[in-house]
């Protein structure tokens, strides 16, 4: 399948928010979910507020075939919240304020037209922007927040699920990106 990954902002620039928004609008996710609000009413406002950038998949007939946000978000831990001392130890937790600095992968969607199996090829997109930002900034912990059905995907990936958020209604998952330091 052949597809381009094209960041939000990159229609922002060339096409204005309005007609962005419309073409957003067309989007229909494979899952109903918060993620096809999420693409309308919050993704260009955290665009501009730089709390996340989201990437569009795009085929070559410009049809949004999946898109994924990523964003920085501190998460507040206990040394047990990782399983075993080795992994938490790897998640760089602050001794004294028990946060650790992390990337989130906030949204990752599919849409109902892509195959089967495409969500698998957004994560691999969103972890090799993870890993390029890796590489400038350092930070080794990525995250996902999702709800129980999603629990078993995203581990497929080795994602291990810390603890449940504030809320008690999302599963707080983290990664540990191996580097060669």
């Amino acid at each position: 399948m052949t597809y381009q990954i094209v960041p939000l902002d990159d229609y922002l620039l060339r096409n204005g928010e309005v007609k962005t928004l419309d073409y957003l609008r067309g989007y229909e996710g494979c899952i109903e979910s918060d993620q096809e609000s999420f693409l309308i009413d919050k993704a260009i406002m955290m665009e501009k507020k730089n709390i996340c950038r989201t990437y569009l998949a795009v085929d070559d007939g410009r049809h949004i075939l999946g898109y994924f946000s990523v964003g920085l978000r501190c998460i507040k831990l206990q040394e047990s919240d990782g399983g075993s001392k080795d992994f938490s130890k790897m998640m760089n937790i602050d001794p004294e304020t028990k946060v650790a600095q992390s990337y989130l992968i906030g949204q990752l969607s599919r849409s109902k037209t892509s195959p089967k199996g495409f969500g698998g090829m957004l994560m691999a997109d969103a972890m090799g922007l993870i890993r390029t930002a890796n590489h400038i900034v350092g930070c080794r912990l990525v995250r996902v927040d999702c709800d129980d059905r999603l629990v078993g995907y995203y581990s497929g990936y080795g994602f291990r699920k810390l603890k449940k958020n504030d809320l008690g209604d999302l599963n707080q998952m983290a990664y540990i990106l191996r580097t060669n330091h």
